[in-house]
């Protein structure tokens, strides 16, 4: 287990600076700098192997991030945006496009574990930026934790949203 640990904290290391040979020095970085990294890069499958293989927290509020900004952009420009898409494992098909690819990425680092630790961390970046939520995360927060979800809701202000999911609860 050590070895495959160290094993996944220098292999992110190499990806990090094949992608930004000048940007760091990364030497003595801790597992939680390198996931920043790798996160600020748009390695996220490696970012989730580091994550777990270090007890770290799924980057997933990094990745919704990227999502939202992606698709906050004209669509013209979103296609140049999303090269980080390249390097995780995302379908490329044709019927859909950059913005559709990022949201199923994460859609499907999210069902690996859809635990209510992370899926606050999803909903919470949506529900901040503000952002429209998606039915399948809705879904999962509902299936989870119904109670924490409307919770989560009303903190944001989003009152509207945490009355539809009273009203469902019910």
């Amino acid at each position: 287990a050590v070895v495959s640990t160290q094993s996944t904290g220098v292999d992110s290391m190499l990806k990090i600076s094949s992608l930004k040979p000048d940007s760091v020095k990364l030497q003595n970085l801790s597992p939680s700098e390198v996931l920043g990294l790798l996160c600020s890069c748009g390695l996220y499958d490696q970012a989730f192997l580091l994550a777990e293989s270090h007890d770290l927290p799924a980057p997933l509020s990094s990745l919704t991030s990227r999502c939202i900004s992606l698709a906050k952009l004209p669509t013209q420009t979103s296609a140049g945006c999303g090269d980080w898409l390249s390097h995780n494992e995302v379908p490329k098909t044709e019927e859909l496009g950059t913005v559709e690819r990022a949201w199923l990425y994460l859609q499907r680092q999210v069902e690996q574990d859809p635990s209510w630790k992370n899926l606050k961390q999803v909903l919470s970046q949506i529900l901040a930026a503000p952002y429209p939520e998606p039915l399948w995360l809705l879904r999962l927060c509902k299936k989870e934790d119904p109670a924490a979800t409307i919770r989560l809701c009303t903190q944001y202000s989003n009152l509207e949203l945490a009355v539809y999911l009273s009203i469902g609860y019910i």
